[in-house]
């Protein structure tokens, strides 16, 4: 009787771990690369337009440099003129604006 019921507490075990692991893969990833090139493009609407955008984004791995922005791990790069560097990863606040020729990236509240 007590081996049953811990073979029943086993198998309910497994099942209750495999529904967990299968609910996880259902839940929706963010797409690092589609949002990398979304932020490349809005840095080349305002380098282009000499304007200004703010947007949040999800990213993984985007490096800003003096030369420009890029994704090395989704092989994306804009290369334009910015005044600051920094990696981006996460949730990041963005307002992009264009200053003095260039391109300035600074966080949002």
């Amino acid at each position: 009787m007590m081996e049953q019921l811990l073979t029943y507490l086993a198998v309910a075990a497994a099942i209750l771990a495999a529904l967990g692991l299968a609910l996880a893969q259902l839940r929706p990833k963010p797409d690092y690369c589609l949002e990398a090139r979304r932020l490349l493009r809005d840095v080349l609407t305002v380098y282009y337009s000499h304007g200004r955008l703010a947007g949040t984004y999800r990213l993984d791995g985007v490096e800003v440099e003096h030369s420009g922005v890029r994704s090395s791990a989704c092989g994306l790069e804009v290369r334009v003129p910015t005044l600051n560097s920094t990696a981006l990863s996460g949730r990041v606040r963005l307002v992009i604006e264009w200053r003095s020729g260039a391109v300035v990236l600074r966080w949002r509240p």
